[in-house]
C-alpha cells in the first residue's frame, strides 16, 4: 500500500493510476524541484540540465525579471536590482533590517511600513514578492511540455510563455491553442502578455478558469494604470467565459 495517495477532492484514488507529486525547496541560496519515481528521489533539471536554481532575482529597467544563473551573474554589476538570499529578510520587521546597516547592498523604500520593501527598477518589492518570482509558473515550451502536465497532482495550472534564460513574467504571448488543450482537462490560469485589447479573444479561445495580468495594465514598470485595469476587467468578464482576474504584481 502506498504511503501517500493523491486524489481529486471528493474522489477516490483510481487503482494503478499514478501521478507525480512535485516538491519545491525554496532555499536561501539555491532552489530546486524534486519528485519520487519508483521509490527514488529525483531532482528535476532545467533546459540546460542544471539541477539547482540560484535563488536570485534581477529586476530590469524595461519591467522584466530574470531569475537564476543569469541573475546571479549580474550581482556585481547591478547590485541594487539583483536580490539574492531574500529569505533572510522574511519575518523581519523594518527595525530589524535597519540594524543590519551596510551589510545589505540594497536600497530600501523610505516608508513607515511593518514589512521592509526593496527599491528596484520595477518598483518597490517585498521579500515575499521576490520569492514569488522564483516559484512563479509552469514553463511551457511546446506540446511535449504539456504532455507532462497531466503527471502532476495539482488542482490547476498557471501557464505562461517560455523564453530561454527568462523566468517569471516574460512579457510574451502564450500559445492559446496549447492552453486550450490543457483547459479541457483541468482548470487553467492563463498568463502571457494579456492586455485589455486581447484578453477577450484569449478567454474565448482558451476558456480559462482565470487570467493573470501584470505588465499589460501598467503605466510604467511596476505601476498599474487604473484605466487599463478597469478596461481589462470589463473585457475579461464580458466574454462570458467565467474567467476572473487572478491578479498581478505592482503598485495599484
Amino acid at each position: 500500500m502506498a504511503l501517500l495517495q493523491i486524489a481529486e477532492p471528493g474522489q477516490s484514488t483510481a487503482p494503478h493510476q499514478h501521478r507525480l507529486a512535485a516538491g519545491i525547496d525554496l532555499g536561501t541560496t539555491n532552489s530546486l524541484v524534486a519528485t519520487v519515481r519508483s521509490g527514488a528521489t529525483e531532482t528535476l533539471p532545467d533546459a540546460q540540465g542544471r539541477q539547482l536554481l540560484p535563488s536570485v532575482v534581477r529586476y530590469l529597467d524595461d519591467g522584466g525579471r530574470v531569475v537564476g544563473q543569469e541573475a546571479k551573474a549580474a550581482a556585481v554589476t547591478d547590485p541594487l536590482n539583483t536580490i539574492a538570499s531574500v529569505k533572510r529578510l522574511m519575518g523581519r520587521g523594518i527595525k530589524d533590517v535597519k540594524t543590519l546597516g551596510s551589510r545589505l547592498p540594497y536600497a530600501f523604500a523610505d516608508a513607515d511600513a511593518v514589512v521592509p520593501r526593496l527599491r528596484t527598477a520595477c518598483g518597490d518589492v517585498s521579500a515575499v514578492e521576490v520569492s514569488a518570482e522564483i516559484l512563479k509558473a509552469l514553463r511551457v515550451r511546446d506540446a511535449q511540455s504539456l504532455e507532462r502536465a497531466a503527471d502532476y497532482a495539482v488542482a490547476g495550472l498557471l501557464l505562461d510563455a517560455w523564453v530561454p534564460g527568462t523566468y517569471g513574467g516574460t512579457g510574451h504571448t502564450f500559445n492559446w491553442q496549447l492552453a486550450a488543450r490543457v483547459a479541457r482537462q483541468r482548470p487553467v490560469i492563463l498568463a502571457g502578455r494579456l492586455t485589455p485589447e486581447n484578453v477577450a479573444e484569449a478567454a474565448r479561445a482558451v476558456r480559462p478558469y482565470a487570467v493573470d495580468v501584470s505588465s499589460g495594465v501598467e503605466a510604467a514598470p511596476g505601476v498599474k494604470d487604473p484605466v487599463k485595469v478597469a478596461a481589462f476587467i470589463r473585457a475579461a468578464k464580458g466574454t462570458g467565459s467565467g474567467a476572473t482576474d487572478a491578479g498581478g504584481k505592482g503598485t495599484p
